[in-house]
């Protein structure tokens, strides 16, 4: 016996619960699939103090190793477009546009960002202070908070990054 649980139509979020006997007892084991669709997605981004919030649409998957997001910014006239690559234990936010760079979130290791922001760049050294990753039915939680360091003897950047994603 099987049961399946639908979020949505697309069957964004789908669960097989299987009971397997052994020896004449049974025991939920849990199969994570593949699964892809479109998501609303929030992000509240804290900068040296300053909060930022917005939401917006765009696509997402798991490939039942790690968690896909990918996300257009419009600001202004400017337009940059995001990859979110994440696991429980590390993110990897991928941006190419009006901002380009490629920051890694990981706990365990800092690690070197080259950062464009309108044709200007500057090179940092990110720590991850903490980083986590919440997951039920209806979607996910990321949350992050980290410092860039310039090396050059001015005080660190200090930010925090909470993305959601529901599915739908």
């Amino acid at each position: 016996p099987y049961t399946t649980l639908f979020r949505s139509a697309a069957a964004v979020a789908l669960y097989i619960h299987a009971f397997v006997g052994s020896q004449g007892t049974a025991s939920p084991v849990v199969l994570d699939l593949y699964i892809a669709g479109n998501v609303h997605i929030r992000i509240r981004s804290v900068v040296e103090g300053v909060e930022n919030l917005w939401e917006t649409t765009g696509e997402y998957k798991w490939d039942g190793r790690q968690h896909m997001l990918a996300y257009t910014d419009y600001t202004g006239n400017a337009i940059t477009k995001n990859g979110v690559f994440a696991d429980h234990e590390k993110m990897l936010l991928h941006r190419v546009g009006a901002i380009t760079c490629d920051m890694l979130f990981d706990p365990l290791t800092a690690t070197m960002v080259d950062y464009k922001a309108y044709m200007v760049g500057a090179k940092f050294l990110l720590h991850t202070e903490t980083y986590s990753m919440e997951e039920n039915e209806v979607g996910l939680t990321i949350r992050v908070q980290y410092t860039l360091d310039d090396g050059g003897g001015h005080t660190p950047i200090v930010g925090e990054q909470e993305i959601t994603v529901e599915y739908y």
